[in-house]
């Protein structure tokens, strides 16, 4: 049996800058996963459309997950998590980031859906912590 949610926001099917939420935009890079196409038939096609991106924010450090578009990446999760290994920490900036609301219907709750058309690795030296 489905369920009927009603939705009762002004940011219902609406992206917003992410900027909105995070002022600067640069986060702690934890994984980085494959995102793979699915068919009509809702069966993996194996075809990898993009990658998610597990981070950090730098204010209150919540983990959060951004889904990004793009097929060529700065940095492999294997060549992240040999970094993170040897005690270091990676930086992004996500590029044209957005945020939107949507129904989870798994957890039954309201969740956010954070995507990018990329993002880039920061160097040290324009690493910005407020």
């Amino acid at each position: 049996m489905s369920k009927t949610y009603q939705i009762l926001t002004l940011l219902r099917n609406c992206r917003i800058p992410l900027e909105i939420i995070f002022p600067i935009l640069q986060f702690i890079l934890l994984r980085i996963d494959e995102t793979k196409e699915f068919g009509d038939d809702g069966k993996p096609t194996g075809r990898i459309i993009g990658y998610s991106l597990t981070c950090v924010e730098l204010t209150d450090y919540e983990r959060f997950t951004a889904k990004v578009s793009t097929l060529n990446i700065p940095i492999t999760n294997d060549e992240l998590q040999a970094i993170r290994n040897d005690g270091g920490k990676v930086l992004i900036e996500l590029e044209n980031a957005t945020i939107m609301p949507y129904i989870n219907e798994r957890n039954n709750a309201l969740t956010d859906s954070i995507k990018a058309d990329g993002f880039r690795v920061v160097p040290d030296k324009e690493v910005n912590l407020l």
